[in-house]
């Protein structure tokens, strides 16, 4: 499929046709998660749902799993009753995850280099 992509378009192109696809994907996962929210009231269901949620949009088992026992943990400790705040929550336990692992990427300006984007369909 990018062969066909980049034989026919430039490199920018390609980056724009990436981009518009993730932003779709992220506009879906976003809905998703704000109509789960939308006055519903702080139950297991509730949690179970969001777990479905996130694993299909491929965050993973353990990810979920994690997340899902964070957002919990802070929903009892912070005393939060209203299903909205969890999106908050949910947004600063992700980003909190993603720092641990955030490094800026350090390349030599004197040699060409690549950069190789692997998930889990290849």
């Amino acid at each position: 499929m990018f062969r066909k992509i980049i034989g026919k378009k430039n490199k920018t192109d390609l980056f724009s046709y990436l981009k518009q696809g993730l932003s779709k994907t992220r506009t879906q996962f976003i809905g998703k998660v704000e109509q789960l929210l939308k006055g519903r009231t702080i139950s297991e269901e509730l949690f179970e749902d969001l777990e479905e949620i996130l694993i299909q949009a491929d965050v993973g088992v353990n990810t979920t799993m994690d997340l899902s026992n964070r957002i919990r943990e802070r929903v009892k400790e912070e005393k939060i009753t209203n299903s909205s705040e969890i999106q908050r929550l949910l947004k600063e336990e992700i980003s909190s995850i993603l720092s641990l692992y955030y490094h800026p990427l350090k390349i030599a300006h004197s040699s060409p280099a690549g950069i190789m984007v692997v998930g889990v369909n290849g």
